[in-house]
């Protein structure tokens, strides 16, 4: 699951490398991965019968984005409850400068 994950995460956020860091980026994110993951639970991928119970996107507000923003960061969490394990999963997806990194929680 995070294999697929992952590779999404990369292959999309390579089309918003060159976005304004703002909050219109933010939810461009949470809507492109909304449909993305919404994909996988409708094939059974996830845990729960809809959004709320297989998977949570989360990307900075507040002072958060705003810190973000200084350093010159955008990050999105993604929060995935597989069909199979008891618990969630997460994958965070930070964005600095013109590189992606992947932490897995």
């Amino acid at each position: 699951m995070f294999i697929l994950l992952r590779r999404l995460a990369r292959r999309e956020g390579e089309r918003y490398a060159f976005e304004a860091n703002d909050l219109t980026l933010r939810r461009s994110l949470e809507h492109r991965f909304d449909a993305l993951l919404q994909r996988l639970l409708q094939r059974g991928a996830f845990r729960g019968d809809n959004a709320a119970e297989a998977y949570r996107l989360h990307t900075a507000s507040g002072s958060t984005f705003d810190q973000e923003v200084d350093r010159g960061e955008c990050s999105l969490e993604i929060r995935v409850a597989p069909s199979l394990p008891l618990r969630f999963l997460t994958l965070r997806v930070l964005r600095s400068g013109d590189q992606l990194s992947f932490e897995e929680r």
